[in-house]
């Protein structure tokens, strides 16, 4: 729709949005294949395109944070927030979980339940 809004015809915009598409299969293909050597940095992976993708919320999908002289503003103090309530969610889960269970040492809550449940196999 982008391509089309801006002059170009819809066979030419259609096809240039399919084959912007057409990579996402090949990598997916790749990444099968390759998954055993991926699967150790897939948390990191992960984490990369959160933070890609929260960024783009913030940056695009909400304007009020790119208007005006100073836009990055937003996005860092956006990002700054994001942190402080992540360490206090850690801090603060850790706090509470070894106070309602003693038993449960930090954040060992998936280690407590396969204790109390025993492995699934």
């Amino acid at each position: 729709m982008p391509l089309h809004a801006n002059g170009q015809n819809k066979h030419k915009a259609f096809v240039n949005g399919v084959l912007s598409g057409a990579v996402e299969p090949v990598a997916a293909v790749l990444m099968l294949l390759f998954a055993p050597v991926f699967s150790p940095l897939m948390p990191y992976f992960l984490s990369f395109a959160a933070g890609a993708m929260i960024y783009v919320v913030v940056e695009e999908l909400i304007p009020e944070t790119a208007e005006g002289e100073h836009s990055n503003w937003g996005v860092l103090f956006f990002a700054v927030g994001f942190t402080v309530m992540m360490a206090l969610d850690v801090a603060w889960g850790s706090f509470v979980l070894s106070y309602i269970h003693p038993s449960v040492k930090g954040n060992d809550l998936c280690g407590e339940i396969e204790r109390r449940f025993g492995k699934k196999k």
